[in-house]
């Protein structure tokens, strides 16, 4: 069997069943044991640092452990193994020296890789090849450039790190031209130089008919229609904008992305949407849309990660917390509930950024968008940013095995 230390929503889980592969979790928090209960991951609800080693002796095959990390992440207190969860990070040890696995694989904050380089060199005494090291997700795929520290191990092959799939800038090489990053347009569905207009109500169901669902494979995000409290259950529609061919009437060119091919996409399509972390603060990280995301973090509202409004062409001041006025429901919506859903861009009063959505976040971290998150919102948000990608999970144990 394979075992899943901290098992969290199913981070590696999800990686593991693309490569057809199973696990077994150990996961205490109970937002997460019923988040991998709806998503179909097996999972003993307890303390993994108070659960025996004895019952899976020579049963497992690889161990992966991706212990808490509030006290190693700089976005956390930085208490390392002073701290209340640090200790956890010496579990991988207990239970790799109790259990001998065949391999091992282990995931991080940047700053613990120390540890996983002293953790390497005491397993090569223990007759492991291992490798510990920092890898970028967006080198593999993921739409963020999610860097982690990463142990491999394995008592039984040569272990080294996963060759990357794709690449900032790709060049021919000896196996042939990477992938470019995957961007967040390409993830979201989006258009990378595209303003995006939502409007909603009867019109739209008139012109285009009821939308039909989009599965979970396509790459357009459940941000493309919700139903308004208060309005009848009225849907939003997206409209992208191209910001281009006047008409007489100053209307612009427009498309529906759920009823028909996206036209041709320029880069000087007047302005687009960026993701801003750390809305309020000016040093907060912004990406546009034909970049990857930045890190997807592990607090309420993803760390006051936003969508806002980018015209560095017309923004005298510099600023890009220009925002999309939201027309939504006062009595069913408070002011901080703005989403992509909502928005008509076009309107600007300087109001709070549009909020990333859950669904959003979990397409950044390479999960499916409908990958049944439970829990409150800041605990959906929480073990988001504290998975791992799956797509960066499945090419570590491949490299494995």
């Amino acid at each position: 069997m394979i075992l899943d230390l901290f098992a969290g929503p199913g981070g590696w889980s999800e990686g593991l069943r693309t490569i057809s592969l199973t696990d077994i979790g150990i996961e205490w928090d109970d937002a997460a044991c019923r988040t991998r209960a709806a998503a179909g991951h097996h999972t003993i609800r307890a303390d993994v640092s108070q659960y025996p080693t004895e019952p899976f002796t020579g049963r497992v095959e690889g161990l992966i452990a991706s212990p808490p990390c509030t006290d190693f992440s700089m976005a956390g207190n930085r208490a390392g193994l002073d701290g209340n969860s640090g200790h956890l990070v010496a579990e991988v040890m207990r239970w790799a020296d109790a259990l001998r696995p065949e391999w091992i694989a282990c995931e991080q904050v940047p700053p613990v890789l120390g540890i996983w380089q002293s953790y390497a060199a005491e397993l090569r005494t223990w007759g492991y090849s291992a490798w510990a090291g920092v890898l970028n997700s967006a080198d593999y795929g993921v739409p963020q450039t999610r860097r982690r520290a990463i142990l491999m191990a394995s008592r039984v092959r040569p272990v080294a790190p996963p060759e990357p799939t794709h690449a900032r800038d790709p060049a021919p090489g000896l196996f042939g031209e990477l992938e470019p990053w995957v961007s967040m347009a390409d993830a979201l569905g989006w258009g990378p130089g595209d303003a995006m207009t939502y409007k909603r109500g009867g019109g739209m169901t008139e012109r285009y008919g009821e939308r039909p669902d989009r599965p979970a494979s396509s790459p357009a995000p459940t941000i493309t229609g919700t139903a308004l409290g208060g309005n009848g259950g009225a849907k939003i529609g997206r409209i992208v904008d191209t910001r281009r061919d006047q008409r007489p009437d100053g209307t612009t060119q427009t498309f529906d992305p759920d009823c028909s091919p996206a036209l041709t996409l320029t880069a000087a399509s007047g302005g687009q949407w960026v993701l801003r972390s750390d809305v309020p603060q000016r040093h907060g990280v912004i990406r546009t849309l034909d970049e990857p995301a930045p890190t997807i973090l592990a607090s309420a509202d993803n760390g006051n990660a936003a969508w806002v409004y980018d015209r560095p062409a017309t923004t005298v001041a510099g600023d890009p917390r220009i925002t999309a006025r939201c027309h939504h429901d006062e009595g069913s919506q408070g002011a901080n509930a703005k989403t992509t859903d909502q928005v008509q861009a076009g309107d600007y009063d300087g109001t709070e950024p549009i909020k990333l959505t859950v669904e959003e976040a979990l397409i950044l971290q390479s999960f499916p968008a409908d990958y049944p998150v439970q829990g409150t919102k800041t605990k959906r948000f929480e073990q988001i940013g504290n998975a791992v990608p799956p797509r960066l999970a499945a090419h570590i144990i491949g490299a494995l095995r």
